[in-house]
C-alpha cells in the first residue's frame, strides 16, 4: 500500500472538524480520546482556540482524527482504562 500514494491520496479525506459533521460513537480504544471527540470537550477545545481539529476519512469512513496545536498533550498525561 505505501508504495502506491497515488491510489491512498484518492483514499483519504482530511476535513476540518464541524459541529454538524460530528463523529457518532467514534472508538479508537482510547477512553480519552473518544470521550474528546464525542462530547462537549472538542467543541471547547476550538472555542478556546487551544488548536484546530481534522477528520480523516478512508474510502468514506471516518478512520481517526487529529489536532494541530502549539501545545502538545501526551497519552501518558492521563489515566490509561
Amino acid at each position: 500500500m505505501a508504495d502506491k500514494p497515488d491510489q491512498i491520496r484518492e483514499q483519504v479525506d482530511i476535513r476540518p472538524y464541524s459541529q454538524s459533521e460530528s463523529p457518532e460513537e467514534f472508538d479508537c480504544g482510547k477512553r480519552w480520546f473518544n470521550d474528546f471527540i464525542n462530547t462537549e470537550q472538542v467543541d471547547q477545545y476550538l472555542r478556546n482556540r487551544l488548536g484546530r481539529v481534522k477528520l480523516l476519512y478512508f474510502d468514506g469512513d471516518l478512520a481517526g482524527f487529529f489536532c494541530l496545536s502549539p501545545s502538545s498533550l501526551r497519552d501518558e498525561d492521563y489515566d490509561q482504562e
